[in-house]
């Protein structure tokens, strides 16, 4: 059939970029990939594979799904304006790519920048903080997510970027990692695939089995995904919430509002072949609780 033909197709050929290492893409969008500054690169023609790259526009529609409207999913809020900005299309981001996508955003009038991704490898751990603290300069919220690989990434050996992290301490307060929790109060509460971790890991949203946007009407307009990227667009809906009722919070406001409203749930929960409380696997030990957060931004206001 035409369809597994496709999807053959595109198999041999991510196995022929990911594993050729004499393969450079830069050489064809103009790029040289150690000018962090330089930023006259890249393709913009997104073409007939625009329906490949979904998981811009499933984050998206957890974020400003139209609401009320009787389809789908819905998201935070009517108002909430979004800039897209494509750094990937298929999880393969660069640390250059990451750092002019967020400057791009800040300098453009971003109030949040959704993150919905992240990696393990990195080719200048230097270059991604300094995208984080010229947001937090310019009093931007970064939500980023905890990642798919169920592992606790306090521990050295799992260190996932993008982090706050110098020299051991937070070095900025603008950005949110975000783990997955599932609909059910359970020892089941944090989905196997879920990153967790009480230092780097700052709350947990839902992310278990959502209905959300597809980004190609000819296909299904939704479907059914877990991760942790979903979690983290649901985070940064709620920070865009909570801006568009207090606009004068500033980035480390948000993020301070956020975690301390969350719901702490007093189980222990399957983290592997172990059980562990719900409330050591994340900063705030609790779950993101926007009633709470409005609540409390509302007294937070008069303070």
């Amino acid at each position: 059939p035409q369809g597994m033909f496709d999807i053959e197709k595109n198999a041999i050929s991510r196995i022929y970029t990911i594993n050729n290492l004499d393969y450079n893409d830069r050489e064809n969008i103009g790029d040289n990939l150690y000018d962090y500054e330089d930023t006259a690169y890249g393709n913009g023609s997104v073409g007939k594979m625009a329906s490949k790259y979904k998981h811009g526009t499933q984050v998206a529609g957890t974020i400003a799904a139209t609401r009320n409207n009787g389809k789908g999913s819905a998201g935070f809020s009517n108002n909430i304006e979004l800039m897209v900005v494509a750094i990937s299309p298929l999880g393969d981001e660069l640390d250059k790519d990451i750092y002019n996508g967020i400057k791009y955003a800040v300098d453009n009038g971003a109030k949040v920048i959704n993150f919905s991704s992240g990696k393990k490898l990195v080719d200048n751990e230097e270059i991604l903080l300094k995208a984080l603290k010229y947001a937090s300069d310019r009093n931007v919220l970064v939500v980023t997510s905890a990642g798919n690989y169920g592992e606790n990434i306090d521990l050295e050996e799992n260190t996932y970027w993008p982090n706050d992290m110098e020299n051991g301490k937070e070095a900025v307060s603008n950005l949110i990692t975000v783990g997955a929790n599932a609909s059910e109060i359970s020892k089941d509460l944090v989905p196997p695939f879920s990153s967790y971790g009480n230092k780097n890991v700052d709350l947990f949203a839902p992310g278990h089995l959502l209905k959300v946007t597809q980004s190609s009407p000819t296909e299904s307009e939704y479907t059914v995904l877990s991760g942790t990227s979903l979690s983290a667009g649901i985070v940064s809906g709620a920070a865009a919430l909570l801006l568009s009722f207090y606009p004068n919070l500033s980035a480390s406001e948000v993020k301070e509002l956020l975690l301390a409203s969350t719901a702490k749930i007093d189980i222990t929960v399957k983290i592997k072949n172990d059980t562990i409380p719900f409330k050591d696997l994340s900063k705030s030990g609790g779950i993101l609780n926007v009633y709470n957060a409005l609540i409390l931004a509302e007294k937070y206001k008069f303070k």
